[in-house]
């Protein structure tokens, strides 16, 4: 009796055992499974459909040569990869925009290029309290140049990576994007509203860089030789020009600076030829005024800040993979020590049920054996 007792306690063991290590398993596996999903997941939670990781190819790309060709060709580009960022011409400090959508990286003058934000960048604009300081409707659709490639948008950044340029940077620059108004009261340009933000992560709150409401110059410091991708959105379909200005003091003391405008159609029906051939005027209370003095400050102040928008940009994806790298050793362990115990229990409970199957069988055989011995008794007796 205390032998099929043990049996139906190893038994009952198991099951228990069963129960508790499948539930362990299971939430190890769920674990790493969103680890795995949050690990591939875009900067934009709610833009994943179209986020993409960018291809090996890019990593070639982002390597800058000080013999790279400069084009004066006119350029509407509509997907691929590419910054803007200064570069040194003939002594001059110029911006231009350094295109990889092609084989060759190529560098190209920002008065000949549009970038067309087609309409397969149609995003639902983000609801929840993260969002809220966007004021979306859950009815609107936004544009989206996202942080993270989408392979059929073109993926606008900026860069600090031109040798020259880097090579006599006093360790960064000011990119400074303006509000603006178009020439032509009657025209197009500049409806709507236009945004530049980074988020950290999935589930990061927004951090805007430029807002197209805003009057005054927006500042975003870069460090040199670095190169920071953002989220572009804009609320309605057209052209969309923002003045743009890069400046940075050298190693001399000097400060270098150079400037543009950016020329979006954004939308399919939005003409590249009409955004080429644009003019706006920037608003009166975003013209720069800094003096040097101050903008010294400003820099020292831009670098002293832990909310660096540049640093903030580039070092959060390699945050982010960290992170996820850990987790996901944290889960390799969890999962090997939980098939440790399986193993263990396993092999433990194969043994108890051996054991009092043994005994079983001994006590049975006991049992014969009186039961024989007690039979040849009784038929000696007749």
């Amino acid at each position: 009796m205390n032998t099929a007792q043990s049996l139906q306690t190893a038994c009952r063991g198991i099951r228990t055992a069963y129960k508790k290590i499948s539930k362990i398993a299971g939430f190890i596996l769920c674990a790493v499974l969103m680890n795995v999903v949050l690990m591939n997941s875009a900067p934009l939670a709610w833009a994943n459909n179209n986020d993409t990781a960018h291809d090996g190819d890019y990593d070639n790309a982002r390597i800058v040569s000080d013999n790279e060709m400069i084009s004066t060709d006119k350029a509407a580009i509509d997907i691929g990869h590419v910054d803007i960022g200064p570069k040194i011409i003939d002594g001059q400090w110029k911006l231009l925009a350094r295109d990889d959508s092609g084989d060759t990286p190529v560098w190209r003058y920002l008065d000949n290029v549009v970038f067309k934000v087609k309409d397969a960048a149609i995003m639902d604009a983000p609801q929840g309290e993260e969002y809220s300081v966007f004021g979306a409707h859950e009815t609107d659709k936004w544009w989206v140049i996202p942080q993270t490639q989408n392979p059929d948008v073109v993926w606008l950044g900026w860069n600090t990576q031109d040798p020259q340029a880097s090579g006599i940077m006093d360790r960064g620059g000011t990119l400074s994007l303006e509000s603006a108004s178009s020439d032509d009261r009657s025209s197009e340009i500049n409806h709507g509203r236009a945004w530049v933000f980074v988020q950290d992560g999935t589930f990061g709150k927004p951090r805007i860089l430029f807002d197209s409401q805003k009057k005054n110059r927006q500042d975003i410091w870069v460090d040199a030789n670095t190169h920071v991708h953002a989220n572009w959105v804009f609320t309605q379909p057209g052209i969309r020009l923002i003045p743009v200005k890069f400046c940075a003091s050298t190693t001399t003391g000097e400060t270098e600076c150079a400037s543009s405008v950016l020329r979006f159609a954004v939308g399919d029906s939005a003409s590249t030829e009409e955004a080429l051939n644009a003019t706006v005027r920037v608003d009166e209370h975003s013209q720069d005024t800094t003096n040097d003095d101050s903008r010294e400050t400003m820099r020292n102040d831009s670098r002293s800040q832990s909310g660096d928008h540049s640093k903030y940009s580039s070092s959060q994806q390699s945050q982010s993979h960290l992170v996820g790298i850990v987790l996901t050793c944290l889960c390799t362990i969890a999962l090997i020590v939980v098939l440790g115990v399986v193993v263990v229990r396993a092999r433990a409970n194969k043994r108890n049920i051996i054991r009092a199957s043994k005994e079983i069988e001994e006590e049975a055989e006991k049992e014969s054996s009186k039961n024989i011995g007690h039979n040849n008794g009784w038929e000696g007796k007749q």
